[in-house]
């Protein structure tokens, strides 16, 4: 499926992302501070409430820049500004014709 013609990302796929994501980061977080405290139970609790902090600001950060005009391309506005794979407009004339 091509995303010429949705450019903008879906809420569901943008929360997908963000929990596919925490799973990664909160474990590397949890393995960090079990290494540095040597105390499993308080890596498991800073793990619980970083996942749902950086989850909520991971979601509103990626629907942010969702609506940012920066860096995006413009999408075509109409059919006029598409060139027919036939090579014919819409009604069947040359583009040559069309000039």
């Amino acid at each position: 499926m091509s995303t010429n013609h949705h450019p903008d990302e879906t809420h569901r796929r943008s929360l997908i992302k963000a929990v596919t994501w925490r799973i990664v980061a909160t474990s590397t977080t949890v393995l960090i501070v079990w290494f540095f405290t040597g105390e499993p139970l308080l890596a498991t609790g800073v793990g619980i409430v970083e996942v749902v902090a950086k989850m909520l600001l991971y979601y509103a950060h990626e629907r942010a820049w969702n609506r940012a005009v920066f860096g995006k391309k413009e999408a075509a506005e109409g059919p006029h500004d598409v060139v027919p794979i036939s090579g014919f407009d819409e009604d069947n004339r040359s583009e040559e014709a069309v000039g």
